[in-house]
């Protein structure tokens, strides 16, 4: 439940800011035509068990409320290892929701290059600032690949941990369809 509040939040928050708006500080591509993701193997239209059938995720657990959170089996960003244990993928109601893998600071220019080399320019750059349970601030860099179904978000410095750089691919929902109440809810 947690995850898809979460995840659900993240992507209207995206929509929002979008991948089409520009903050002051911040430089972004003049992409018209976006294109759907893919990586690892993984599209907006992957399902949990066609992930499982084509070994692109194993180890999963069920979360509860149609949640699954799976271990990705080829964690590499290019060459870059990730650290296992903070690498995931997410699938709501059997489909693909978002996926996370960390590696370590020490290799995010050489991961950032991977994902240059594979996306093209980032519709989106800057900088985001984080605070750790110590008050401490950093100011962590942050590229954004927009695509049509989804975006592809890696930051410098990790909100979970400052030690390792974040990569977030979510795929965009159309939002739940309004509930229709009675006179008699009310």
């Amino acid at each position: 439940m947690f995850k898809s509040t979460f995840s659900s939040l993240f992507v209207l928050c995206v929509v929002l800011s979008g991948c089409n708006s520009h903050p002051s500080g911040e430089r972004q591509s003049t992409q018209r035509e976006l294109k759907p993701f893919l990586f690892k193997k993984i599209s907006a239209d992957t399902t949990l068990n066609g992930a499982l059938n084509q070994r692109i995720i194993s180890d999963c657990n069920n979360d509860g409320d149609g949640e699954v959170s799976c271990k990705l089996v080829d964690a590499r960003i290019g060459e870059v290892e990730s650290a296992p244990v903070l690498t995931w993928v997410f699938f709501s109601g059997g489909k693909f929701d978002w996926l996370s893998i960390e590696v370590t600071r020490d290799q995010y220019p050489k991961a950032l290059d991977a994902i240059r080399s594979a996306y093209g320019t980032p519709c989106k750059t800057g900088t985001t600032e984080l605070q750790n349970g110590f008050g401490a601030q950093f100011a962590s860099e942050e590229a954004r690949w927009c695509f049509s179904d989804g975006v592809l978000i890696f930051s410098e410095i990790s909100q979970r941990n400052s030690n390792f750089s974040d990569l977030a691919l979510h795929r965009f929902k159309a939002p739940d369809p309004p509930k229709k109440f009675s006179p008699k809810d009310i």
